[in-house]
């Protein structure tokens, strides 16, 4: 995935002429997951013979990143359900520079900065055929590349911040689990693919 992000920052600057730099830890911006565009609602019902929609955003605290707009992302998402007899799963992005999956790593990038506060990315859309194919209580979260071990996004400035944070989602949420709360949870994703620092943010 590295060289392929690379590739994205690259197609990004050749549109504007800037300068790549490196800076690490951002506290207060994060990568969201949402059932719908209102970044309320971080849980949802798979029901057999129909679509839910899974809604990625940025939000750009007002001052953390140049700009506060991103020109480029990379992350994936864990236990995203797989696509096969129990059900359909097809992303749609806000970019047509996509290289890589949403499985084991994703990089985006845009000629133009997207701004925040809430800078949309797109979605995926799950369409049940079996109402086996998710369990209760699936847990999805923004991690890391499986290749580059990185959660990043890439600011109008076109500097590259690391160790984004990200939110959770749950699929067929029970409200029993507490590994698994209806809630928008964000966390930190490290390398060896622990969570730590998590907080509500509702």
């Amino acid at each position: 995935m590295k060289p392929m992000f690379s590739l994205m920052i690259l197609l990004a600057l050749m549109a504007t002429g800037a300068n790549a730099e490196l800076t690490t830890n951002l506290d207060t911006t994060f990568i969201g997951i949402y059932a719908s565009q209102t970044e309320a609602i971080c849980e949802a019902d798979l029901n057999q013979y129909a679509t839910v929609s899974l809604n990625f955003f940025v939000h750009i605290q007002p001052g953390e990143l140049a700009g506060d707009a991103i020109t480029a992302s990379e992350f994936r998402v864990e236990n995203l359900p797989v696509a096969g007899a129990g059900g359909l799963v097809t992303p749609t992005w806000s970019t047509t520079l996509a290289i890589g999956t949403i499985y084991e790593g994703l990089a985006l990038a845009w000629t133009q900065p997207l701004p925040g506060p809430w800078a949309y990315l797109g979605r995926i859309d799950l369409f049940v055929l079996s109402a086996q194919w998710v369990p209760a209580d699936t847990k999805l979260r923004i991690a890391d590349t499986l290749d580059s071990f990185k959660t990043a996004l890439v600011d109008a400035d076109f500097i590259e911040h690391l160790d984004v944070l990200g939110t959770t989602f749950v699929l067929n949420c029970s409200g029993t689990n507490p590994d698994a709360p209806c809630v928008c949870d964000v966390s930190t994703a490290v390398e060896d693919a622990s969570w730590g620092s998590v907080k509500s943010l509702y």
